[in-house]
């Protein structure tokens, strides 16, 4: 995880998982600081820097050892839900991805507001017995995430559908 500090006339400070440090955060973190834009073009500084105390909060659920494509979405009251791509579960040795599944998907919840010492616990499904994508079918077909909102207290999340056929 890192710490993404945006410094111009508008300042504030977003916690972001690495490859989300971009253009869309600048933009989201302007836009939602209710200030009114700047007559001038304000000069624009984006710093980033590794935040391993936060990023042991992924390393808490055993279970569950790492995946991408990560989005998250603010649930409110201190909890914050994880969608993950391609990730790697239930190990059979604790700690070891050799002995674990790959499934396509995977969701977290985040538990307290700072990740340094909120909880956080992965989620996926079940099928005969082994792991299964959280989101899935039975068709070949598997979905990624793409990102999502809260709505009127409901999770409206994005996933692309992506095929093994090339259809």
């Amino acid at each position: 995880m890192f710490k993404l500090e945006l410094n111009s006339s508008l300042v504030c400070r977003r916690y972001v998982c690495g490859a989300l440090v971009g253009a869309a955060s600048l933009l989201i973190a302007i836009g939602a600081s209710g200030e009114s834009a700047p007559t001038a073009e304000p000069e624009v500084r984006v710093t980033a820097e590794a935040w391993p105390e936060a990023d042991a909060m992924f390393h808490r659920d055993p279970r569950w050892l790492g995946g991408d494509d990560a989005y998250s979405i603010d649930l409110g009251n201190g909890r914050i839900a994880w969608f993950f791509g391609d990730s790697f579960v239930a190990p059979t040795v604790e700690g070891d991805r050799k002995g674990c599944t790959m499934v396509r998907n995977s969701v977290g919840l985040q538990t307290g507001d700072d990740p340094v010492r909120a909880d956080f616990k992965c989620y996926w499904r079940e099928k005969d017995g082994k792991p299964v994508s959280f989101i899935s079918n039975d068709d070949p077909d598997y979905y990624w995430p793409g990102g999502g909102v809260l709505n009127d207290g409901k999770i409206l999340a994005f996933f692309m559908r992506l095929s093994r056929h090339g259809r």
